[in-house]
């Protein structure tokens, strides 16, 4: 049984060596262990193309949830009210402590992702503030609450059926679109260019016992938090030294020829083929990061992002000129998972027990298994390891033709949203795609990274998969 941590291509482990991320997840190398001696009570596995790596550590203590603390994060008291379930303000000497402690334009050392359990980021002064809420100016507290019977804690996650219900109340009112619920707040987006015409304060600002605004545009709700996104000071891209700078590298190692290796994990490159399926020569290829090993009955397949092999079924590893290792079977284009059939010679070599820095995958996360707060760690082959924070689900409307029936709400995209912490920077996330969200210790899989908005993720969530069967392998 492999145990250990891969550290990864030179190139992504000097970005990773950056200060921007050294800080965040420091490790203590220790002596490489040779492939012979490795046991199932081993907990590294050498690589010969990078540094050893530290066994892993434990990077969150506390509750599960909101009110977990990061390994860097020491400050002797907590801002999470475990009786009324929302972070308090600070006291007057508790502040005093947090300035004096955290000086915002020198960042400690390593990087807290909270500050007293309060998930954190580290920006220039001036910044201002973030909220998610809609600008359109349609919401009035005067308006009944149309669905004041459906309720949810703050630490918990709506159900479907509760979801379901809000959706269908507000679509007795308006055009939705799509509605996205946060941990505090509800954020309704209505459809565009219907013809519909919304007055101010229009309709109702507490949906379901929550705070309810409306966002009315031609983009989405969550494309349009990539505007809100604030300057980072810890922008990995200018940690770099300048011949390294753009493109940003990636981790293009051979895995399966790399010497005392030869296995298949989840965070590795993956490539289209330079000849599509009709056979003529490939305009450009894509490269992404792979999945988790599935199973369902007795097949078993791996998943790819689907929207990086349109034009092919043939997978490679890690590049064009690289093994054929598999070919497209199964597609779930509203999920943006595609279902990979491995050769047999690398089904035996693909395995689920390790996954680079971050925790081993264990199992899909049922809808009940998911807490707002709940930290996820995703390790792409351009990005190394980051952290992303769940804040909450929304339900999509799917497109239809026109003419054609509403789609039922029970069918509508249920997505999962996430925060991204750390360092991260545009570039940077550029193939990621496809790499598996997993928790630290429980091993849950909450999804499989799909769309960045700034300092924002979104990926479908599983919930159809595992009603179909499939676990992980």
């Amino acid at each position: 049984m492999f145990r250990g941590k891969i550290a990864r291509h030179t190139g992504v482990q000097e970005l990773q060596s950056a200060p921007a991320y050294a800080n965040v997840y420091p490790y203590t190398a220790p002596d490489p262990i040779p492939l012979m001696e490795q046991s199932e009570s081993s907990e590294l596995l050498p690589s010969p193309n990078a540094h050893p790596q530290s066994p892993p550590l434990r990077r969150w203590q506390g509750p599960r949830g909101f009110g977990t603390r990061h390994t860097s994060d020491d400050v002797p008291f907590t801002l999470w009210d475990e009786h009324t379930e929302k972070f308090r303000l600070a006291s007057r000497s508790e502040m005093s402590y947090i300035i004096e402690k955290y000086q915002a334009t020198n960042p400690p050392k390593p990087i807290p992702l909270t500050v007293a359990c309060m998930p954190t980021r580290f920006v220039p002064p001036g910044s201002g503030n973030l909220t998610l809420y809609g600008l359109a100016p349609y919401g009035s507290h005067r308006i009944a609450d149309p669905c004041a019977k459906v309720s949810w804690r703050r630490t918990e996650s709506p159900t479907k059926s509760q979801m379901c219900a809000v959706v269908s109340a507000v679509s007795e009112l308006a055009n939705v679109r799509r509605i996205n619920f946060f941990p505090a707040a509800i954020v309704v987006e209505l459809e565009h260019g219907d013809g519909e015409a919304y007055s101010p304060k229009s309709l109702p600002g507490i949906v379901a016992n929550r705070p309810t605004t409306y966002h009315h545009d031609a983009g989405s709700f969550f494309s349009s938090m990539r505007n809100h996104t604030r300057e980072r000071i810890l922008d990995p891209a200018q940690c770099l030294p300048g011949p390294t700078i753009g493109p940003l590298p990636q981790d293009a190692t051979d895995y399966i020829h790399e010497p005392n290796w030869g296995i298949l994990t989840p965070g590795m490159r993956v490539s289209t083929g330079y000849a599509a399926d009709s056979g003529v020569c490939a305009d450009a290829n894509f490269s992404t990061t792979t999945g988790i090993l599935l199973r369902k009955g007795t097949n078993c397949y791996i998943t790819v992002a689907n929207h990086g092999f349109l034009g092919s079924q043939q997978i490679y590893h890690p590049t064009p000129y690289g093994d054929k290792i598999g070919d497209i079977v199964e597609r779930y284009p509203e999920l943006d998972i595609a279902m990979v059939q491995l050769t047999p010679t690398n089904f035996c070599r693909y395995t689920n027990q390790t996954y680079f820095q971050a925790q081993a995958p264990r199992r899909l996360a049922e809808p009940t298994d998911l807490a707002p707060g709940t930290w996820f760690e995703v390790d792409g082959m351009s990005t190394g390891m980051l952290s992303l924070m769940y804040i909450g689900n929304s339900m999509e409307k799917p497109a239809s033709a026109p003419g054609h029936p509403e789609v039922p709400v029970h069918r509508w995209r249920k997505n999962t949203m996430c925060g991204i912490f750390g360092a991260t920077n545009p570039q940077v996330l550029d193939g990621i795609c496809g790499a598996p969200l997993v928790e630290e210790e429980s091993g849950l899989v909450g999804g499989f990274f799909h769309l960045a908005a700034g300092e924002w993720a979104e990926c479908a969530a599983l919930d159809d998969l595992i009603a179909e069967g499939w676990e992980v392998v």
